[in-house]
């Protein structure tokens, strides 16, 4: 890891290391953990690594910690986010149609992009 004035340079080659989980459905998901130094702390790191469907979006999940913690138990308490995360789901689908489980919570993440090849013209819209 190196510094460059505010931006701070972490290299995945060297210190991260591969963690597995298994959700409650049985489905495995696949991550590489990273615990590295911040200006305000130590940042624990987890990226879902994605092989079969490289277009999809990783999931991360982070915990900010002290300087002083211990780095075990900082990646203790982000591998129980991370297995609380799975272990979630919000869109189910009843009778061919996709619904809002029990919670009534959607999360998710926004994306964008610069292509806009496949988005479709409304000449009705209205923009303010």
């Amino acid at each position: 890891m190196s510094s460059e004035g505010n931006t701070i340079i972490h290299s995945t080659l060297d210190e991260d290391y591969y963690f597995f989980i298994t959700d409650k459905w049985k489905k495995k998901y696949h991550f590489k953990i990273s615990t590295f130094v911040v200006s305000s702390g130590l940042l624990s790191e987890a990226i879902e690594v994605i092989e079969s469907k490289p277009k999809n979006n990783p999931r991360t999940f982070q915990i900010l910690s002290d300087f002083d913690v211990d780095i075990e138990k900082a990646e203790m308490l982000l591998k129980a986010k991370i297995k609380k995360g799975i272990n979630r789901k919000h869109i189910k689908i009843e009778n061919g149609e996709l619904t809002i489980c029990n919670d009534e919570i959607l999360r998710g993440k926004i994306g964008w992009t610069d292509d806009l090849s496949d988005t479709e013209i409304n000449e009705n819209w209205q923009g303010n």
